[in-house]
């Protein structure tokens, strides 16, 4: 899937965008932006340099300072360091988004995302929809951008929440390597937080012959991975890659069934994992939107009840509709008629798939986790998918 046929051309401020094609790297393109826009951007940033213990392979860290002029004078100091160096083209800046909250202009959600339309939009603008029941979560708040130059990335790690992940690759080309869940943790102990910067050690080439996946992220791609897993990015250009992430628990059981396992010291490497109480603010999300799942279901239940009450000889066709407020955003997808049409043709199906993936996915969060047996047994429709523990 390409970025341009899905209509996402111009999402990112043009303040930002306009500066990438100017810089060779994170910390430059960071350090041209005004004082309003360090006050209005917050954003990580990791810099690598060698191992304490072997001295050969590269090891990520973090910056210290507050907020982006905090972090951009770290760097100011670090670079003209004489005895410890920051080089500046291993600085990648990560998780670029608006400082404050703001209402989505799209969904009205509460967001710091910067990007005005996202593929979470796309799915869920089309009426009648199944978009909506097809995922459990969707990190729509933390959303953040990714931007850096040849050899900068992201070092080997598994992300905080063991969810899924799209992205969207506007310029650049990157490599992405994955692991299995079953070689994650091994690959963890050995190459945690190194970074896949040429040359590669005997360890970093080992390891990448036992990756499930080597995948080359072409300007324009959208891609989906599992961030659940141990992987690694790097930067390959020699123009500056700008990648935003998209973060997700699908409705299917083995999504779900992983992501459960968030914080489990034998599917997660517990250097990675999210604090708790995060954790437990994603289980409220996650609550709160099979509430609304419910809703829907209850409401199509007794429209489909008073529509078989009062039907006629005749079938009434589907109506096309957008919702109003995503109609000029999405108007102009190359793809979309195609879209369309396959969304209508397979709707009954594709309606049928998501009740199966809603029933399996309530059945398994009610069985791994009491707070939801006992939240969604006071439910309407997905009381009857509630596990019920043998006694």
């Amino acid at each position: 899937m390409k970025i341009h046929k899905l209509g996402l051309d111009g999402s990112i401020p043009a303040e930002i965008t306009r500066r990438l094609g100017e810089y060779d790297n994170a910390y430059e393109f960071a350090n041209s932006f005004t004082q309003q826009m360090k006050e209005t951007y917050k954003a990580r940033f990791c810099y690598t340099e060698k191992s304490s213990v072997s001295g050969d392979e590269r090891v990520q860290k973090e910056s210290e300072g507050s907020g982006l002029r905090g972090k951009i004078q770290f760097f100011d100091a670090g670079i003209r360091d004489k005895d410890h160096p920051i080089e500046k083209h291993t600085i990648y800046l990560t998780e670029l988004r608006y400082a404050e909250g703001y209402p989505h202009p799209i969904s009205g959600e509460l967001v710091k995302t910067v990007s005005s339309i996202d593929i979470k939009d796309i799915a869920e603008s089309i009426r009648p929809k199944p978009a909506d029941r097809m995922y459990m979560y969707w990190d729509r708040y933390d959303e953040g951008l990714f931007i850096g130059g040849r050899n900068s990335g992201k070092c080997m790690h598994v992300d905080q929440c063991l969810w899924s992940n799209i992205g969207k690759n506007y310029t650049g080309w990157k490599l992405l390597a994955l692991w299995s869940v079953a070689d994650s943790n091994d690959i963890l102990n050995e190459l945690s937080r190194e970074t896949f910067e040429p040359p590669l050690s005997t360890h970093q080439i080992a390891a990448l012959r036992r990756a499930c996946r080597i995948v080359l992220v072409r300007p324009g791609d959208v891609c989906l991975f599992s961030g659940g897993i141990a992987h690694t990015v790097i930067s390959i250009s020699e123009e500056l890659s700008m990648t935003v992430y998209e973060s997700f628990v699908s409705m299917n059981p083995r999504n779900i069934e992983h992501w459960l396992d968030s914080a489990n010291p034998a599917v997660q490497h517990p250097s990675f994992t999210m604090p708790d109480s995060d954790l437990d603010s994603i289980e409220d999300d996650v609550l709160d939107h099979l509430d609304r799942v419910d809703f829907v279901l209850d409401r199509e239940e007794r429209e489909a009840e008073e529509a078989i009450a009062s039907a006629s000889s005749s079938d009434t066709p589907h109506v096309s509709t957008l919702t109003p407020d995503v109609e000029d955003a999405v108007r102009h997808i190359d793809a979309y008629d195609d879209f369309e049409g396959h969304h209508y043709r397979h709707y009954g199906s594709a309606i049928d798939t998501a009740h199966k993936h809603i029933a399996a996915a309530v059945e398994c969060v009610t069985r791994k986790r009491k707070y939801f047996r006992k939240e969604l047994r006071k439910t309407k429709r997905l009381c009857a998918y509630v596990h019920s523990p043998r006694t």
